[in-house]
């Protein structure tokens, strides 16, 4: 917050910027989603009055990614889509695969697994054409969860699986593990599913992420299964 000040009391609009774009991130990973999305609305405009078009174009992509913590997927979904025509414009392909992929993943969520499936192998294409292994892992877990979401668990199986091995940090690899339970758990295979959930709960947890919670209850509904089966053969 002190950089903040100081950036502003001397007029410096580019580091206002740049200062507000990472206490956003902050923000966002610590839960503070509507802080983190003032901040990142604050950095756009400054970033338009500069005419810094990479920063304008990352403004979005971070606004998408606090609106989909905050399951406003169609929110989400425009500021990718503004992102991604931005990265376009820019001629910057990383930038455009990043935002192909979020937007495929808010797709997924919207329940319409075909149109993700298409974004994520565009992603995934370009991602493995720079060789940007962080990149490929997530569009990898992003074709599992729309496989998932189309009813065919054994291709999101081993899209998570691919995903898990080739995963450079632990929060995808937490995705890669979750995503690998749900798979098992679909056919009813809630050994395997459980063993995989409790990986990701470790991981998220390590990691402070509030998906811990989600995984968490995961966990809780298969005890309470085991313990409602366990009842019923008594």
């Amino acid at each position: 917050m002190q950089a903040l000040a100081l950036y502003r009391q001397a007029g410096d609009q580019d580091g206002e910027a740049r200062t507000l774009s990472n206490l956003a991130v902050v923000d966002e990973r610590i839960g503070r989603y509507q802080s983190a999305t003032d901040r990142l609305e604050q950095a756009l405009i400054l970033y338009r009055q500069l005419g810094n078009g990479p920063g304008e174009a990352v403004a979005p992509t971070n606004l998408a990614l606090t609106a989909e913590r905050q399951r406003r997927y169609p929110a989400a979904a425009g500021h990718y889509q503004q992102a991604l025509a931005l990265f376009k414009q820019l001629g910057y392909s990383r930038g455009e695969a990043w935002a192909l992929d979020g937007l495929g993943t808010i797709h997924t969520r919207l329940n319409q697994p075909d149109q993700a499936t298409a974004l994520h192998q565009q992603a995934l294409a370009i991602f493995e054409k720079s060789g940007e292994r962080l990149g490929e892992t997530r569009a990898l877990n992003g074709l599992g969860e729309a496989a998932l979401a189309a009813g065919r668990p054994t291709d999101a199986l081993t899209q998570h699986t691919t995903a898990l091995t080739t995963s450079p940090t632990p929060d995808q690899q937490a995705r890669a593990h979750t995503g690998i339970g749900h798979a098992y758990h679909t056919p009813g295979d809630t050994a395997r599913a459980r063993k995989h959930y409790e990986r990701a709960l470790i991981l998220y947890t390590d990691l402070g992420s509030p998906d811990a919670e989600d995984v968490g209850a995961r966990l809780a509904a298969l005890d309470g299964q085991a313990d409602t089966d366990h009842h019923r053969r008594d």
